[in-house]
C-alpha cells in the first residue's frame, strides 16, 4: 500500500508542476487556465487517494469514509467542473456556452455529493495489500457517468476533428490541443476504472503510473517540445 500511496504523491507532484506551468505560460486564455485548474484539481484528488491510503495503512479507518468523501469524491467533482469551460469552449467557440457548462456542472456535482453524503453514500467495497476501493452510490454515480460522458464525447469529438485536420494537412491542425486531449482521452479511461473500483491489485498501481505518463504529455505539449 505504500507504494500506491508513493505513485500517488508523485500524480500529485507533477500534474500540481504542470498546471503551474501551464498557468504561468497562458494565464490570459481562459481556456488554458480552464485546464491548468483542472489538472491542478486533478492533482489534489490523487494527493487525498495517497493521504487515504496512508491512513487506512496505519490502521486510522475511521477516517477513511471522511477523507474519501470530502477529499477524494469532492475534487473527482471539481477537476471535471473545471475543465469543462475549456472543452466546450474549444469545440463551441462560445464562452456563454462555456459558461454555461461550469455553472451546470457545478450545481451537479452538488447534487452529487448530496447523494454522496446520505447514508450509505459512500463505503469501503474492498480492501487488499495494495489499495482500498469505495463503493459510492448509485445517484452519486449516475450524476457523475453523466457529467464524465459528456465530457468525454466532447473531447472526443475534438480530438477526432483535430486528427482530420493533421491527416488533410490544414492549417487549422493544433498540435498542443491534440496531445493535450490524448492525454485527457487516456487519463479518463484509467480513472473510469479507478473510480468504479475495478482493479485493487497491482494492476491498478500500473494503471496510475499511467497517469503519469498523461501529466507528462500534457506538460511536453505545453513547453513546444516535439513530442
Amino acid at each position: 500500500m505504500y507504494l500506491n500511496a508513493f505513485v500517488c504523491l508523485l500524480i500529485f507532484v507533477f500534474a500540481t508542476y504542470t498546471a503551474v506551468f501551464i498557468y504561468r505560460k497562458n494565464k490570459n486564455s481562459l481556456v488554458d487556465v480552464s485546464f491548468a485548474a483542472f489538472w491542478l484539481l486533478m492533482g489534489v484528488t490523487w494527493l487525498f487517494v495517497a493521504i487515504d491510503l496512508l491512513i487506512f495503512q496505519f490502521g486510522h479507518f475511521i477516517y477513511n469514509n471522511f477523507i474519501n468523501l470530502w477529499g477524494v469524491q469532492v475534487f473527482i467533482f471539481l477537476q471535471i467542473t473545471a475543465g469543462s469551460y475549456g472543452i466546450i469552449y474549444r469545440t463551441t467557440k462560445n464562452k456563454y456556452l462555456g459558461w454555461s457548462a461550469v455553472i451546470i456542472f457545478l450545481l451537479l456535482s452538488f447534487v452529487g455529493l448530496y447523494f454522496a453524503v446520505s447514508a450509505g453514500g459512500v463505503t469501503i467495497k474492498q480492501s487488499t495489500f495494495i489499495s482500498v476501493e469505495y463503493k459510492v452510490n448509485d445517484e452519486a454515480l449516475l450524476i457523475f457517468y453523466t457529467m464524465f460522458a459528456v465530457v468525454i464525447l466532447f473531447v472526443l469529438f475534438d480530438f477526432i476533428r483535430n486528427a482530420y485536420y493533421w491527416w488533410k494537412r490544414i492549417d487549422k491542425f493544433e498540435q498542443k490541443y491534440f496531445f493535450l486531449y490524448l492525454s485527457i482521452l487516456i487519463y479518463g479511461l484509467v480513472g473510469f476504472f479507478d473510480q468504479v473500483g475495478f482493479f485493487a491489485n497491482w494492476l491498478g498501481v500500473l494503471f496510475r503510473l499511467a497517469i503519469i505518463l498523461c501529466v507528462l504529455i500534457t506538460y511536453l505539449a505545453y513547453s513546444d517540445q516535439e513530442i
